[in-house]
C-alpha cells in the first residue's frame, strides 16, 4: 500500500487530477489484494476481463 500513496503523492496534480490517481492507485490496490486474498486463482487475463465487464456495465447503467 505505501507503494501505491508514493506513487501517488509522487507529483503534484491539480485537483481533479488528484482524485484521478487515487482512483487508479486505489483500485490497483483493491485489485491485487483482493486477488491475493483469492490465492491468484484467476490469471491476469481473467482479472482485467471482470474489470471490463464492471466498467462496461457501469458505463451502461449511466446512459440509461
Amino acid at each position: 500500500m505505501n507503494i501505491f500513496e508514493y506513487l501517488a503523492n509522487k507529483n503534484k496534480f491539480d485537483p481533479k487530477a488528484s482524485y484521478l490517481m487515487a482512483f487508479f492507485t486505489y483500485g490497483y490496490f483493491g485489485i491485487i489484494y483482493t486477488w491475493n486474498k483469492n490465492d491468484f486463482k484467476e490469471t491476469p487475463e481473467k482479472i482485467l476481463q471482470y474489470t471490463v465487464e464492471v466498467l462496461l456495465e457501469a458505463q451502461k447503467k449511466e446512459k440509461k
